[in-house]
Formats: C-alpha cells, sequence, structure tokens
C-alpha cells in the first residue's frame, strides 16, 4: 500500500490543448504538496515534454490514435507522475522483443534528452507489450531519500 496522500487521474487524445491541461494537472498535485511555483513550473513542464514524446513513441511502435492515462500523485517525500498508453485503434502487427526493447531504449533517449535543464529527480521509461510508460518523480528539497 502505497502513502500516497492525494491524486488526480486523467485520459486524453494527442491534442495540444489536452496536453496543456494536463501540465496544470501536475503543476496544482505539485502545488497541493507545497512545492515552490518554480519547480512545479519545471514539474508541468516536463510533463509536457513526456506526453509529447510517450505519443511520439506510440506512434513509431504503431498506435494510429493513441490515448494517454496520466496519474498525478504527491506523497509525503514527492510527487510522482505516471503517463502510459491506455489504447492506441489499430496496432501494426506485433513487434518482436528486441524492436520493443529498442523503443524503450529509444523512449527513455528522448525523454531524457528533452529533460536537459529540467530539474527531475528520476525519469523511468519502459514499453511493456509495445504501450509506452514514463514515470517521473521529483522528491522534495530534490534529493533521493537513501536507500
Amino acid at each position: 500500500m502505497h502513502d500516497r496522500l492525494a491524486g488526480i487521474e486523467c485520459t486524453f487524445a494527442n491534442d495540444a490543448r489536452l496536453i496543456a491541461g494536463s501540465a496544470a494537472v501536475v503543476a496544482h498535485i505539485a502545488r497541493r504538496a507545497g512545492f515552490h511555483e518554480r519547480v512545479q513550473g519545471d514539474l508541468a513542464t516536463a510533463a509536457i515534454s513526456a506526453c509529447c514524446e510517450i505519443f511520439l513513441s506510440a506512434r513509431a511502435l504503431g498506435h494510429s490514435a493513441p490515448i494517454v492515462r496520466l496519474s498525478a500523485s504527491h506523497f509525503p517525500d514527492r510527487v510522482e507522475v505516471f503517463l502510459e498508453i491506455l489504447k492506441g485503434g489499430r496496432r501494426a502487427p506485433r513487434r518482436g522483443a528486441g524492436l520493443l526493447q529498442k523503443a524503450a531504449s529509444q523512449l527513455t533517449e528522448n525523454i531524457r534528452k528533452s529533460f536537459e535543464g529540467i530539474p527531475v529527480d528520476r525519469v523511468e521509461c519502459d514499453a511493456p507489450d509495445g504501450r509506452p510508460v514514463v514515470t517521473l518523480t521529483k522528491f522534495r528539497g530534490g534529493r533521493r531519500p537513501a536507500s
């Protein structure tokens, strides 16, 4: 069981207005978590970058009309933003595991490049079953907890 304090979940298609709305959701969660206004903006910018990259990756994996689920939550020590492709219309024939791994690696590299200069503490990317998934984490104080 997670120690989640509050969260918002929404689904949306690849539309610039909806992507901007998702950034507002992320900024709101960061504000509710007590993060500084600059961090709220950083997380909103990171969410926009992640949304754009996940939609591009979904298309590259053969999803014709991808739908993203965004879940933004705050915990006592962090804010997490989780994005995944829920469905994507018609898909190309099933791709091999190597191709899916390559797509996940490309997604990770693209997102990391798009985050240069945006202070997010952790970025995790994958593409299980050909569905891109991204998790962004910002820790309170910008520090990861000791392991």
